[in-house]
């Protein structure tokens, strides 16, 4: 009969709590590793914004919007601003957000201006001037039985193309 010394003992003892932690912890880790925060669980997320007449005719109009985001473990409401212009049967939808370094527009001098970085958009989103790598983004939006829905995405700020994060 072999005789346990401390070492093959402890090498025995390490080994076996080691195996307990990693399959109580497995499945944590699995369900952390493919969970997606702040991504929408329905990834057409349209946002109803009211009837599609009532949106006035040739001016930009500043409207907020909230929606929930929710991921394994919490909902999370979200409250952002887009700017609105329906020009008969066309409608452009901006977001409020620069894309130079996130910060909110500002409607003035007849476009949008960015306060922290001083970029500044036309009254169509393009650059005119400033750090902005490209112009204001646009929404894709429908019109359903009268009323006007926007698909509300976020792009990541700071680069030259439109990278969808949530």
């Amino acid at each position: 009969m072999n005789k346990i010394t401390r070492r093959t003992f402890l090498k025995t003892w390490q080994i076996a709590v080691g195996s307990i932690f990693a399959m109580m912890t497995a499945p944590t880790i699995f369900y952390w590793w493919r969970d997606q925060p702040n991504r929408p669980k329905d990834i057409e997320n349209w946002i109803d914004l009211g009837k599609a007449k009532k949106i006035t005719e040739n001016e930009w109009l500043k409207r907020p919007i909230s929606f929930e985001i929710e991921d394994r473990w919490k909902t999370k409401a979200v409250q952002e601003m887009l700017y609105i212009y329906r020009e008969g049967r066309n409608v452009t939808i901006l977001s409020s957000i620069c894309p130079h370094a996130g910060c909110l527009i500002k409607t003035g001098n007849g476009g949008f201006i960015c306060p922290c970085h001083k970029s500044f958009f036309d009254d169509k989103g393009t650059v005119i001037e400033g750090p902005s790598p490209r112009p204001l983004d646009s929404m894709e939006w429908t019109v359903k039985k009268g009323r006007l829905y926007v698909k509300y995405e976020q792009y990541r700020s700071g680069i030259k193309s439109k990278e969808v994060i949530g």
